[in-house]
């Protein structure tokens, strides 16, 4: 009686759950803090669904039916393609996004975020991409280091879109940017946030296969502090910790929530085939990633491989870096390169094949 009953509650809980990701952020914020839960009554269900197996029990429907509900969650999370390649090849174009956290040259740069920088920008001179798109970049012009502009360029990148957000004390300019080795014909900037971090922009580059937008993103950021989830404060100090972490979470919400807005609008729009990259702020499961990829096949669920995990700061097991693509690609390869441990994210690297109409 009592595990049926938990099955049935679980249940209930588990159809509320799934049904905040369709309620956008920007209206209603609390419904995203919701869908944080989906992937714990995701790894719920299929527990029960396993004991009920195991037991050889006919309550293996109710959870059942709740993991087929959420299927478009589990693929969200989970891609497994063997025989995908990761290597560029034929007419493919190859696109890299990399949240490259200002190449660890903020305001004072040690000789430990020089050697930081040196291998990101070595890294980028080696993935023999056709477009790069970085978020949280730096350029400093008079730098030997860190004018990093005229390296991607002497990496073959001739032409690019930057963004800049502001001015550092040291005259380093921080920003977004979009480098390619085919001609941008425009570069705008759709949307930022007071501080210039976190931007929406894109350019409209002439490849050898026609005209293609692409997009970098880069949404909200939540700015959660590690010590504000650190587990050996004060009971003063974790309440007020626990309110600053509810606040932080609540505007970011709402900011992804206007910031997606403003993007498909532009998306609405947009004559041209679209490439989309970036670093969202929010996990698979969320609105803001569903509101994307209702309109676009996502680069990792086609072609990836694993969780594709991309974020290695404090906060475990997330994937919120990107790419995206309308249905005029094909999308042949995808990869997370695990290999680049410099920023707090790893780069992503997808090919695609623009298929005529």
């Amino acid at each position: 009686m009592f595990v049926r009953r938990f099955n049935f509650w679980v249940a209930l809980i588990t159809v509320p759950v799934y049904l905040s990701s369709l309620v956008p952020a920007s209206e209603f914020w609390p419904a995203g803090f919701v869908s944080l839960g989906i992937p714990f009554f995701l790894v719920l269900n299929a527990a029960l669904l396993l004991i009920s197996i195991m037991r050889r029990s006919p309550r293996f429907k109710l959870p059942l039916l709740m993991l087929l509900l959420g299927v478009r969650f589990i693929t969200a999370t989970f891609s497994f393609h063997p025989l995908a390649s990761s290597e560029k090849a034929g007419k493919e174009i190859k696109v890299v996004s990399y949240n490259v956290r200002l190449l660890e040259g903020g305001h004072k740069p040690g000789p430990e975020q020089i050697i930081l920088a040196v291998k990101i920008l070595k890294w980028l001179d080696s993935c023999n991409a056709d477009v790069i798109c970085l978020q949280e970049f730096l350029d400093k012009p008079e730098s030997r280091t860190f004018n990093t502009i005229e390296r991607m360029k002497a990496s073959g990148y001739k032409y690019r879109y930057f963004s800049q957000g502001w001015v550092l004390a040291n005259h380093g300019r921080v920003g977004m940017a979009i480098f390619s080795k085919f001609p941008i014909k425009t570069g705008n900037r759709l949307r930022r946030s007071d501080k210039g971090n976190n931007q929406l922009i894109y350019a409209d580059i002439k490849t050898p296969s026609g005209m293609v937008r692409v997009y970098n993103i880069h949404l909200a950021s939540l700015h959660i502090r590690e010590r504000e989830i650190e587990d050996n404060d004060t009971p003063e100090e974790m309440e007020k910790h626990a309110r600053s972490v509810i606040g932080k979470i609540k505007r970011g919400f709402r900011r992804r929530g206007l910031q997606t807005d403003a993007l498909e609008s532009n998306l609405d729009s947009c004559q041209y085939p679209v490439i989309l990259c970036g670093d969202l702020n929010d996990p698979p499961c969320s609105n803001t990633y569903f509101r994307i990829r209702d309109r676009m096949n996502n680069a990792f669920e086609s072609a990836g491989n694993g969780f594709g995990i991309s974020y290695l700061g404090f906060i475990p097991f997330l994937r919120i870096d990107n790419q995206f693509v309308d249905k005029r690609f094909k999308i042949t390869s995808f990869r997370t390169h695990r290999e680049a441990t410099w920023s707090d994210h790893y780069p992503i690297s997808a090919t695609y094949i623009l298929e005529k109409d």
